[in-house]
């Protein structure tokens, strides 16, 4: 395949492709892989819809921008929502808590009547994975008698809309096998296209997270768990008769165990390592020149994203595991360096999003050859 020149705009043909075409193929897919599978945690009770709104688009910017940091998320959320469900299905009455109910709680969404002197002025108590495990311990209470919402109830709140997740996953796969097809054939490949592969894979990663979470609850649930109490049902701590007598657990034993640290670094160098790597798929990608739009550029970028992303992510995880302390507790010179690699990796990151861009300026002829077997399939 003769792929000699260089082009910059490129009309619609009628049989082929063109700037546009390309441009829109990519768009749609990137929106579709991320905003169907974006699930941002839930506001707090009494919370305005615009509240809500404003930190759902907040989000799917960040997920536009870094689709593989969010996609870590996903994965850390997963693993803190069963490590709830094991820890919590060992207490009489709770056999039955569900992912989908950890996922809620995971995602700050029940919340706790507060005590009777300050009730009327309904003020909320968010409840955390380690004190909904801490409450049930000590008070024996089970599911219905605090209110905890079901799967059913749950599932009217959630808005997910499968039929938009199987337009996303038809699209998204649809593009996936164009992509393949021009590389098996010995096609070019645009940056952006190369680009959008990247976010297919952090969104697939999301959506097999994320696949029990709820999605688009505006409100909190709410749960009174004095109720039980005020009933005379189950205000104490309950034993398992069927199980050997042990010694009480301790205090630190209920609480939900920490994300562990080693094997999610090692998921994290994994995952960035695959978002790096289809980076530097396009490693022989044509350029006309050593500019700013030039092939060291693509190659350092791709690579600074795995060599600045894969530590801040790991001091994330550490942080959320209290191996470390917070960036503002850190001394001068530690929290510098930690916020100077965050700062290079968001450049970096908004840069290779700029350069596949940019590169249509003066792109190759090749990547406008079209397939023969996909002409006559339509394309979005």
């Amino acid at each position: 395949m003769d792929t000699a020149g260089f082009v910059g705009f490129v009309p619609e043909p009628n049989c082929g492709r063109g700037t546009v075409g390309i441009l829109w193929s990519c768009v749609v897919t990137i929106i579709l892989s991320t905003w169907t599978t974006l699930h941002n945690d839930i506001s707090p009770p009494g919370s305005s819809r615009w509240r809500w709104t404003k930190s759902k688009l907040g989000s799917a910017i960040y997920c536009a921008l870094f689709p593989e940091a969010l996609a870590m998320v996903a994965i850390m959320l997963l693993v803190r929502a069963r490590r709830l469900s094991a820890s919590i299905r060992d207490f009489p009455g709770w056999s039955q808590f569900s992912h989908r109910q950890s996922f809620l709680v995971v995602q700050d969404g029940i919340y706790s009547k507060q005590s009777s002197e300050i009730r009327h002025n309904r003020i909320h108590r968010l409840l955390e994975p380690d004190a909904l495990v801490r409450l049930v311990q000590t008070t024996g209470l089970g599911p219905e008698d605090m209110g905890f919402p079901t799967d059913d109830e749950i599932e009217d709140r959630s808005k997910k809309d499968w039929l938009l997740k199987s337009i996303s996953i038809s699209q998204t796969l649809w593009f996936v096998a164009n992509v393949l097809s021009r590389v098996v054939q010995g096609f070019q490949v645009s940056l952006l296209e190369d680009l959008t592969i990247a976010y297919a894979f952090c969104g697939l990663i999301m959506l097999i997270a994320w696949f029990d979470c709820p999605q688009d609850i505006h409100q909190a649930f709410i749960v009174d768990f004095e109720r039980g109490s005020e009933n005379g049902t189950r205000n104490e701590p309950q034993v398992d008769q069927r199980q050997t007598p042990n010694p009480a657990p301790k205090q630190q034993d209920l609480i939900i165990k920490a994300i562990p640290t080693v094997p999610m670094i090692l998921v994290t160098m994994l995952l960035f390592g695959v978002f790096c790597g289809i980076h530097l798929a396009a490693w022989n990608y044509p350029f006309p020149s050593d500019g700013p739009g030039s092939a060291w550029t693509w190659r350092s970028c791709a690579l600074a994203t795995f060599i600045l992303g894969f530590p801040s992510s790991s001091y994330l995880i550490m942080a959320v595991d209290d191996h470390v302390p917070e960036p503002s507790s850190l001394p001068r010179i530690k929290r510098l360096a930690v916020l100077l690699i965050m700062f290079l990796y968001v450049a970096i990151r908004l840069f290779t999003v700029f350069l596949s861009l940019y590169a249509f300026k003066n792109a190759p002829m090749g990547i406008y050859t079209k397939p023969s077997w996909t002409a006559y399939w339509a394309h979005l």
